[in-house]
């Protein structure tokens, strides 16, 4: 089946934005983890890394879906192929990632946490499985799943980033300093 030029010539622009969001928003979260940095202890990494590491993926994900979709290509099957890979890696991370924090000792998840970290990417990942199928039969049904899997899977990343930040910056306590105090200054003169 060859593909007319235009099928997802109209999707340009929104996955231009999203795609652009998701590498931003990559960024901003390294810069997050650095700031954390100062506060993470022995016992607080694990817990981190747990939370991060999820948006991280969905922000790369979402980079990666927009660069995919906007690809040149003769047929939908190998976009097809693609995406179906992408929702079941993204299942797989968002079932570790739920294991891992049910496991992380340090905090008690609560509903929010659930539904932020697991059900919602979960059911984007599951909404990308099922647009991959359908993609040669049903190719409009399919473009919007894409394009709303991809849109929940930002929104999810930057309301998982800001507890990450919100919870470093209020609950995470500083570690002790352990560098030397600083040699007293002479006086001026």
């Amino acid at each position: 089946m060859t593909l007319p030029e235009s099928l997802f010539a109209p999707w340009e622009t929104f996955y231009v934005i999203v795609g652009s969001a998701g590498g931003a928003l990559t960024g901003l979260l390294f810069v997050v983890v650095a700031l954390a940095a100062d506060r993470a202890t022995a016992g607080t990494e694990r817990g981190l890394s747990a939370f991060t590491t999820p948006s991280v993926f969905h922000f790369v994900l979402v980079m990666a879906i927009s660069a995919i979709v906007t690809m040149p290509r003769r047929g939908l099957m190998s976009l097809s192929l693609v995406l179906v890979a992408c929702a079941v890696v993204g299942a797989t991370v968002t079932i570790v990632a739920t294991w891992r924090i049910m496991t992380f000792e340090q905090y008690k998840p609560v509903a929010e946490d659930w539904l932020s970290h697991g059900v919602v990417p979960g059911a984007s990942y599951v909404a990308l499985l099922v647009a991959a199928i359908v993609l040669p039969a049903a190719t409009e049904l399919a473009s919007y799943l894409i394009a709303s899997s991809t849109l929940v899977l930002l929104f999810v990343g930057i309301h998982n980033a800001w507890d990450v930040a919100l919870y470093s910056a209020t609950n995470m306590p500083r570690r002790d300093d352990t560098r030397p105090p600083a040699p007293p200054q002479p006086p001026p003169q």
